[in-house]
């Protein structure tokens, strides 16, 4: 029976990860224990480990994709097994994405160059990023993204108010 790998929660305000990479690939013997891949938070980064054996049969999302928590990441069974239950898109076979990207090449460039050049809903912002937003009082519309995808990070937003932060001269005191 195939088991589903899912993104873990690393604490209660973590939405979501970025995968740094992968160290197995589709087809590849799994072994429980053995890293599948690494990832990252705003504040540190994990491996995730393999908690059967098995083959990987199928990988839905890249590496530095941002991907929220408890989402399925890949499915761990033997080779042959029905996996389309399984996955972000209940549909999705292990040739499909290939299949369309390669079907619409213009629409995948389209959005790509969106998010180099303005944050978007879909890219979104770190946890980390909207406290200190928030904290600072500082409109996300004008910061500028550094992370995976054109996503939001603390530091953007702390390097956002050091550009607008104004120091204020001590005012002068009467002495008597």
């Amino acid at each position: 029976m195939a088991t589903v790998v899912i993104m873990p929660r690393q604490g209660q305000s973590v939405e979501s990860c970025v995968i740094t990479s992968w160290a197995k690939k589709v087809g590849d013997p799994v072994h429980t224990g053995e890293t599948l891949f690494s990832y990252e938070t705003d504040k540190a980064a994990f491996d995730e480990e393999a908690k059967v054996d098995g083959t990987l049969l199928a990988v839905f999302y890249q590496e530095q994709d941002d991907v929220p928590c408890l989402s399925e990441v890949a499915v761990i069974g033997t080779p042959g097994e029905d996996i389309s239950a399984f996955g972000p898109h209940a549909d999705v076979s292990p040739a499909a994405p290939e299949t369309a990207q390669a079907a619409t090449p213009a629409v995948a460039a389209a959005p790509m160059a969106v998010q180099l050049t303005a944050p978007t809903a879909a890219a979104g912002v770190s946890p980390r990023a909207r406290v200190a937003a928030e904290r600072l009082h500082v409109d996300l519309t004008g910061v500028t993204p550094t992370g995976p995808h054109g996503r939001i990070l603390e530091r953007d937003v702390l390097v956002q108010n050091m550009r607008f932060m104004r120091i204020k001269e001590p005012s002068r005191q009467w002495k008597h």
